[in-house]
């Protein structure tokens, strides 16, 4: 049997564990990588959703009265929503408003108002396994209900402030 010293090991060692070493590094810091480009492309979805939840809000806080009155509630639900998109930096085209009524009389109109929101994140290390873009669909429903008179009042779900 041959035995061998810890200073005969080293001597002998020509560069194997060097090497091996940078492969795992660059292995790690790949998928290091691959998971930030991946986590940035769910924040940058949040920031879209969040936009559209806005757009939808905006049906309520700026739009109420209009969209009451209006003979085409989308028309005005799509312009107030293309409105929040705009200044946040987002195009019209990239804006779809769906206001479906299932009740409209001369005292109440009930509607489906969906807000439905396109982005495109622009990958960096994705690319590395062929992945250039992610295509981003955000779909917030919601729906309004008015009746009554054109003054907007609180129903059962509304917290006081």
């Amino acid at each position: 049997m041959i035995k061998l010293s810890k200073s005969n090991l080293l001597r002998n060692e020509k560069g194997e564990v060097l090497v091996l070493f940078a492969i795992g590094f660059t292995i790690l810091l790949l998928f290091t990588s691959l998971a930030i480009d991946f986590a940035m492309a769910l924040v940058y979805r949040d920031r879209v959703k969040e936009v559209a939840v806005m757009a939808r809000e905006t049906r309520m806080d700026f739009g109420s009265v209009e969209m009451w009155n209006a003979a085409d509630a989308n028309v005005v639900y799509r312009e107030l929503a293309v409105d929040i998109a705009d200044r946040n930096g987002m195009k019209a085209v990239q804006v779809k408003t769906e206001y479906d009524e299932t009740e409209t009389t001369s005292s109440k109109r009930f509607a489906k108002a969906n807000v439905i929101m396109t982005d495109t994140y622009e990958c960096t290390a994705l690319k590395i396994i062929g992945i250039d873009e992610i295509e981003i669909k955000v779909r917030v429903d919601g729906s309004q209900t008015n009746s009554g008179s054109n003054l907007w009042n609180p129903d059962q779900n509304y917290d006081a402030p």
